[in-house]
């Protein structure tokens, strides 16, 4: 993941409650960056084994400068 134009960095962390679960915690320079990084064979031969052990829970996350006012979907016009 490191070695893929965009990536800012990323790495392997614990939680802290309970340490049988892991996250993998990446930067990119956008999200169009993730994306790219990750077409086609690579894609499917890297995240598919990966994902495939993901719990299922919100896994892309930005600062709130970058995101904006936070406002209920039936609020955004």
């Amino acid at each position: 993941m490191r070695t893929r134009t965009g990536c800012r960095s990323a790495e392997v962390v614990r939680n802290l409650d309970d340490p049988e679960l892991w996250a993998l915690v990446s930067h990119w320079d956008n999200v169009g960056s993730y994306r790219r990084a990750f077409n086609g064979y690579d894609g499917k031969v890297i995240l598919t084994v990966l994902l495939s052990e993901a719990i299922d829970e919100p896994g892309a996350y930005a600062t709130p400068d970058d995101v904006g006012e936070n406002l209920p979907r039936s609020a955004v016009t």
